[in-house]
C-alpha cells in the first residue's frame, strides 16, 4: 500500500491496533493524527502522556511538563 498521507494511515493503522487490543472508542484520533505526524515529521512531539502515546509511539520523543 502506497498511502498517499502518510501520518494520516499511521494513525489510523495504530487506531485499529488500539482497538483491537480492547481500547474504548475515545476521541483519540485527534491525539494520533498528531502523534503520527510528529513521528514521520520530526523527532519529538510536547504533550501530556496519559499512555497510550509511549506505547504506540515508542521511538517518538515525548516532552511533557515536569
Amino acid at each position: 500500500m502506497n498511502p498517499s498521507h502518510p501520518p494520516a494511515h499511521l494513525a489510523g493503522q495504530i487506531f485499529l491496533r488500539y482497538r483491537r487490543s480492547g481500547g474504548p472508542r475515545l476521541n483519540l484520533i485527534p491525539d494520533l493524527l498528531i502523534a503520527a505526524h510528529a513521528s514521520v515529521q520530526v523527532d519529538r512531539l510536547a504533550a501530556l502522556d496519559r499512555g497510550y502515546l509511549r506505547t504506540y509511539f515508542p521511538s517518538l520523543a515525548i516532552l511533557s511538563p515536569s
